[in-house]
């Protein structure tokens, strides 16, 4: 069964595959604070109603596999490239698809997380709770 953990982490890495392209210059003055970068990044966000794009994710095996549990990573998702597509639409819906190595769909309307699986012809559904209402990707959605 899929952790809300698990979509956490999905979540999270839509949102830094994302911020980069859109908020270049939120981060471009080396003199702003951390609390100052954030305010420039909502704000240009704020103005987005929606967002998609594909996406292409690896992920790097390292010798500290403590590093990878708290990463949230196990070891089939190791040394592994995933390509997909993530949408996100304002007010607080998200879409996230993977289409390889293998598909699986993530999708949320704000209060709800669905997670389907067709290689194990499996639907799941979990409220967002705290953990997950704290990623940044929420930023973009």
């Amino acid at each position: 069964m899929i952790s809300v953990k698990k979509v956490a982490y999905a979540l999270t890495l839509s949102a830094s595959v994302v911020a980069p392209v859109m908020s270049a210059t939120a981060f471009a003055a080396t003199a702003a604070s951390e609390q100052q970068a954030t305010s420039n990044l909502v704000k240009q966000l704020s103005g987005m109603q929606s967002l998609s794009a594909n996406f292409e994710q690896t992920t790097k095996a390292t010798n500290n596999t403590r590093a990878s549990k708290n990463k949230g990573l196990t070891a089939q998702h190791m040394n592994q490239t995933f390509k997909g597509v993530m949408k996100v639409e304002r007010p607080g819906k998200f879409f996230w698809e993977t289409t390889s190595p293998s598909k699986q769909t993530i999708a949320t309307t704000g209060k709800t997380v669905w997670i389907y699986d067709p290689d194990l012809q499996q639907a799941v559904r979990q409220n967002l709770d705290d953990q997950v209402a704290n990623t940044p990707a929420l930023l973009l959605s």
